[in-house]
């Protein structure tokens, strides 16, 4: 778990957190709790493995102790455990890089950054966690592909 602060509002400070996840490349989509900013990666398949599943979550409690700054947390981790390819750290310092870059600017200028590259249109923010990119999908497929190959194809070869 890594803290940031970030000197702005509660509210701004998360306006700060979903741009950081809307210029994430391997982000698919964030979700919004209220307290918590949860961001999915997808699947991705790489040379050698693939990844399904990775979590960001951004913890912005409801208490601050400042109206001027913004204490955040900022954890990953693996959607499906078994998921060998899953490096959520990778994900966790994208979003880190990304709140740094832009924690010091004012509010107003990313909102407009963000509006330049029509993010207002084609969001990354789902309205529903079960909207959520996710990897069980994934896993579910490469079971069947095992059970598959394990099972019915040496059946077929005979």
């Amino acid at each position: 778990m890594t803290g940031i602060t970030i000197p702005h509002s509660r509210s701004d400070t998360k306006i700060i957190v979903k741009a950081a996840f809307e210029i994430s490349n391997g982000i698919k989509t964030y979700y919004d709790d209220g307290t918590r900013v949860t961001g999915k990666s997808g699947t991705s398949f790489g040379l050698l493995a693939s990844s399904y599943g990775e979590q960001i979550i951004v913890e912005i409690p409801d208490y601050q102790p400042s109206e001027t700054e913004t204490m955040v947390s900022v954890t990953g981790k693996k959607e499906v455990s078994a998921n060998i390819g899953a490096d959520p750290e990778k994900y966790v310092s994208q979003v880190i890089n990304n709140i740094n870059k832009i924690k010091n600017k004012d509010v107003d200028t990313v909102l407009e950054v963000l509006d330049n590259k029509n993010v207002t249109q084609n969001s990354k923010e789902v309205s529903h966690i079960n909207e959520q990119a996710g990897g069980k999908g994934v896993l579910i497929l490469i079971l069947i592909a095992i059970f598959f190959f394990v099972f019915i194809m040496p059946l077929v070869i005979l």
